[in-house]
């Protein structure tokens, strides 16, 4: 395996430091639904995608550390509240596992399937 090291990376307009590409860049994400059999649309770097629940799903990606950041957000859910959006709640994390509940907007007791989830991670790699 060949190693290449620069400093700087262009694509002949614009240059962009290498540290940042590597630093600031999303190093995992994740598109599944959760409507019937939960389904990975899209993914990189995700292990796997668990079906807990209606509504509660868990992310086995592979982050270097708990001290990672993610941002998740769902799609429309299957028709409560009339295509109301749901919002999205963390049940638990680790290096290697993020656990996501999906909640009706107007009942956050209650988890509901959502047709589209997604969620991306920032963090160190292992």
């Amino acid at each position: 395996m060949s190693t290449l090291n620069v400093s700087n990376i262009s694509d002949g307009t614009d240059t962009v430091g290498t540290s940042y590409v590597v630093n600031g860049s999303a190093k995992a994400w994740v598109i599944f639904t959760q409507v019937g059999t939960q389904t990975i649309k899209d993914s990189l770097y995700i292990s796997s995608i668990t079906d807990n629940n209606v509504g509660q799903t868990t992310v086995t990606h592979n982050m270097g550390s708990t001290n990672y950041s993610f941002s998740a957000d769902v799609d429309f859910d299957t028709g409560f509240y009339d295509g109301n959006r749901t919002i999205m709640g963390v049940n638990g994390h680790s290096s290697t596992q993020l656990a996501l509940n999906c909640f009706g907007i107007f009942d956050q007791t209650n988890t509901y399937d959502s047709q589209m989830v997604s969620a991306v991670f920032w963090g160190d790699l292992p």
